[in-house]
């Protein structure tokens, strides 16, 4: 994933997605192994906020590989996200204990109408 992780939604357009990559080391040549883990990744008013305004529904896609997807949001589902500026993250539960990592992501969404109707 590139460094800039903020996500630009338009609503009634499909928002594309995307796959992060976890890695075992700083030098990021190595793949986390992702055995035993559950990915979570919210869109929030505030961190913190109780308020969910969507859940990304991220899925382990290569296990070994070290990959979660993040799916596409489709133009209905876009379109029910109120236009304002909101918040992300994205970390990883181990399966067994329930502990949560800190943020491994975390940036801005940005949602905005579309000017051009087709």
């Amino acid at each position: 994933m590139a460094d800039d992780s903020t996500i630009k939604i338009f609503r009634g357009s499909t928002w594309p997605g995307f796959i992060i990559q976890c890695y075992s080391d700083e030098a990021q040549t190595v793949p986390f192994d992702l055995t035993g883990y559950t990915p979570n990744a919210q869109i929030r008013h505030d961190p913190g906020s109780s308020v969910l305004i969507y859940d990304l529904n991220p899925t382990v896609t290569d296990v070994s590989g070290g990959q979660v997807t993040i799916p596409a949001i489709e133009n209905a589902a876009t379109l029910a996200i109120k236009k304002n500026d909101y918040h992300w993250d994205f970390t990883l539960t181990a399966d067994g204990s329930g502990d949560t990592t800190e943020p491994l992501i975390k940036d801005d969404v940005i949602v905005r109408d579309k000017v051009t109707e087709a």
